[in-house]
């Protein structure tokens, strides 16, 4: 069984973003694991992070490694990629929350450049990306739910 969950295509580039950074997290536990001790008696030490790697990696091999010159849509099988795209969001939304508590400082540089507001399209974006991820979530938990019953 698949379900399929559709990435905005104005979503897409901030979902890339965080894959990398979820590509990363999961390179560091790699080569964490592998300057332990034991860790020959252990392989299974390797098993989360390299299906997180991996996960990543097949992620951004669907929806492009880099931006395109246009942005599409990304369609995505939660069932097949759902721990990998539930970390993403995570960090997605951590990226963002970010983003916007630093508006105040990135406005006041911009007003003394004398350039254009980005306060109103950022709020807009930030917002996006967790409404996004809340329904996300929301399709894991009631699949979940249905596999329970």
């Amino acid at each position: 069984m698949s379900l399929i969950v559709t990435v905005p295509a104005e979503l897409v580039g901030a979902l890339r973003n965080a894959l990398h950074s979820v590509l990363g997290e999961a390179a560091e536990e790699v080569s964490a694991v592998s300057v332990t001790p034991d860790r020959e008696r252990h392989p299974e030490r390797y098993q989360e992070p390299r299906m997180m790697l991996e996960g990543a990696c097949g992620l951004l091999d669907m929806i492009g490694w880099v931006a395109p010159s246009l942005a599409c849509a990304a369609q995505i099988d939660l069932v097949e990629h759902r721990a990998v795209l539930l970390r993403g969001l995570e960090v997605m939304l951590d990226l963002a929350d970010a983003e916007l508590a630093d508006v105040e400082a990135v406005e006041a540089r911009r007003a003394a450049r004398r350039e254009a507001s980005v306060r109103a399209a950022t709020i807009e974006r930030v917002r996006a990306q967790h409404e996004f991820a809340e329904a996300v979530k929301d399709l894991v938990s009631s699949s979940e739910a249905r596999e329970v019953d």
